[in-house]
Formats: C-alpha cells, sequence, structure tokens
C-alpha cells in the first residue's frame, strides 16, 4: 500500500527535527566559548558546554546538580546587566 501524503509529510517533518536538534547539539557542545542554557524562573543549568564547565573549573554534573543559580538581579533580561554573568576575557558588559 501506499503511504498516505499526510504519513510522509510527518516522516519527512521528524526528519526535519531531528538533523535540527542534531545541529543545535553540535553549536551547543563544539562552541569554542562557554555556553549554558539556563532556566529563566529559577536561574537553575539545564545545560552547559565543556568550554563554559573548563571556564569555572567545575565538572558537567556539578554544574547540573548545583544548588547555586544566577540570581535574579543576573536573569533581568529587560535591565542591562552591570557584568557578564560569567568572567570572559575582554568582555565587560553584554549589549
Amino acid at each position: 500500500s501506499r503511504p498516505s501524503l499526510q504519513s510522509a509529510t510527518s516522516e519527512r517533518s521528524e526528519a526535519r527535527l531531528r538533523e535540527s536538534e542534531q545541529q543545535y547539539s553540535t553549536i551547543f557542545e563544539q562552541a569554542a566559548v562557554g555556553v549554558a542554557r539556563i532556566e529563566s524562573n529559577t536561574g537553575r543549568f539545564l545545560q552547559v558546554n565543556q568550554c563554559y564547565c573548563d571556564l569555572l573549573g567545575r565538572t558537567r554534573e556539578e554544574m547540573l546538580e548545583s544548588e547555586e543559580t544566577l540570581g535574579p538581579e543576573k536573569l533581568a533580561w529587560d535591565t542591562p546587566l552591570e557584568e557578564p554573568p560569567v568572567a570572559i576575557p575582554g568582555v565587560t558588559r553584554f549589549s
């Protein structure tokens, strides 16, 4: 039997989604800078790349299991940050 148009479209959409997720993961993990995904309401780390861990001298497990969070003052996206959330050589302010 012939697959339906809806089934074929769904399969193509799922394949594109898998490809997009793989690209995101590759870019996130291979970035030459520290990258962290943070839960905006709590400041907890959801995902960190190895470069971010290296910058802070901690393991990925320590970062993700830590009770330490970025405080509300660092998560106030509508106001400029006084300092970057992590020390990045040469960066004093994000714009």
